[in-house]
């Protein structure tokens, strides 16, 4: 309520000031919160849907708007950068990496990314089996609707659509070894990507 209270503020500034409409507003969040839905409380310790499921909100300035749309493809904060640098006219010269986000109000069939999520180590808390990050780095790929999570000794897949909360670990499902198998391909392909354009070597 605070938040919203402020960005009214700003934006009845901007309006009486004739800004609004030439001002690309974007709003997101770092971070979700756990309030122990998996048993654990606080952020930076896993990468599950609670914790990387932030809102994105986009208002183009008038010269760039379309009709209003609610985009359900999950999406990266990685392109917000990029989405700036397309908007204000720098096209195929943003320095940034992936794609702009404008391709979901240019077109209705935009190609959907694999979006990767990661967290490190975290050593300030006691290593615990319920607490993915204390026992080691995470990572997730969100694509096809699922979410594939390895940390390493454990792999989870869940149904985002039927089980947002990700309750039903389905990595051990016969009838989702393909999609496993396809999704832990493409993980791994994602991170190789990341470690070359980073000029690191994949252990």
């Amino acid at each position: 309520a605070y938040a919203d209270r402020q960005l009214g503020s700003l934006f009845d500034s901007l309006g009486r000031r004739g800004l609004l409409e030439n001002t690309l507003v974007i709003i997101t969040s770092d971070h979700g919160e756990h309030f122990m839905e998996h048993g654990f409380q606080g952020h930076g310790l896993s990468v599950y849907n609670r914790e990387v499921h932030v809102p994105l909100l986009i208002l183009p300035p008038a010269s760039a708007t379309a009709a209003p749309r609610v985009v359900n493809t999950p999406v990266s904060l990685r392109e917000v950068a990029a989405t700036v640098s397309d908007v204000v006219g720098l096209g195929t010269g943003s320095p940034f990496p992936g794609k702009p986000l404008t391709r979901f109000w240019k077109s209705e069939d935009a190609e959907p990314d694999l979006v990767l999520s990661e967290v490190e180590h975290q050593t300030s808390y006691s290593p615990s089996p319920n607490i993915p990050a204390t026992l080691g780095p995470v990572q997730a790929l969100v694509a096809e609707g699922k979410a594939y999570i390895n940390n390493g000794t454990r792999e989870e897949l869940y149904d985002l659509c039927a089980d947002p909360l990700e309750s039903h670990n389905l990595a051990n499902e016969p009838a989702l070894h393909d999609t496993l198998e396809r999704l832990q391909g493409s993980l791994r392909r994602t991170l190789e990507g990341a470690d070359s354009a980073a000029g690191r070597s994949t252990p």
